[in-house]
């Protein structure tokens, strides 16, 4: 997408451009841009919509803007004499955001800059797309589908990691494992959907007690383990007995 951004900046010598993605409410997320300030995206995101992305909504195509017409100056950060606005679309009408470009001239896209801007368009939604698809089998395969902690395959590769900066730093880390006594009675006494819901709150009771860069991991059947960096074995016991106790 930088490179998209790049091209764009360099073959169209616009004032900004950028990649803007549509969240589920309507929203605007600026995914990548060049020749906006941080304000102006900020401002961008705090509002709730975009005229000119609605409008892409309604109706996906490739829209020009220029100085007399009822969309001018309902567009980005610089004053301009032509804005494009191409939808970036996956199957048929999904619509997943836009490519833009502003420029001072009024006849900046046309002819071969419009091709050009919807061969950006086609490069930026398969480069989304792919990393859609990348992070979802990224998670579907690191991740333990009950618990939605990291799975005793991946536990292992950041334990390995972990063992590797604390080599190089010099500095602690500590594990902790929980053990679930009694599983096995549990689930005969009150069915294993039972067992199921009680194996995700305690996951999730220890996901709540930690740190946000501590690992918390599904070790086996009915034992999780977390990973902490940068903690002695006393801070790590005084963890483990806040969430013994909360348990």
């Amino acid at each position: 997408l930088s490179l998209v951004a790049d091209s764009v900046k360099k073959v169209l010598d616009c004032l900004s451009c950028g990649v803007l993605l549509i969240d589920e409410h309507g929203g605007v997320r600026v995914k990548i841009s060049r020749g906006l300030s941080y304000s102006y995206i900020k401002e961008l995101h705090a509002s709730p919509g975009h005229d000119l992305i609605n409008q892409i909504l309604q109706n996906p195509r490739i829209l020009v803007v220029k100085e007399g017409e009822s969309l001018y100056g309902k567009g980005f950060e610089h004053p301009y004499k032509s804005l494009v606005v191409v939808p970036l679309v996956r199957g048929k009408d999904e619509v997943l955001g836009v490519l833009f470009a502003d420029s001072d001239r009024d006849d900046a896209f046309q002819g071969e800059a419009l091709e050009f801007l919807q061969d950006m368009a086609l490069l930026t939604v398969v480069a989304l797309d792919y990393y859609e698809t990348k992070d979802k089998l990224i998670s579907f395969i690191n991740i333990d589908p009950l618990t939605e902690l990291y799975n005793f395959k991946h536990f292992h590769e950041l334990l390995y990691r972990e063992i590797l900066r604390a080599d190089e730093t010099r500095h602690p880390f500590s594990l902790m494992l929980f053990s679930i006594a009694g599983m096995a009675n549990y689930n005969s006494a009150f069915g294993h959907v039972k067992g199921d819901q009680l194996l995700r709150d305690v996951a999730e009771l220890i996901k709540s007690r930690v740190r946000r860069f501590d690992v918390v991991a599904r070790y086996s059947g009915a034992k999780m383990v977390v990973i902490m960096p940068e903690s002695d074995k006393e801070e790590a016991s005084r963890k483990a007995r806040e969430i013994l106790e909360a348990f």
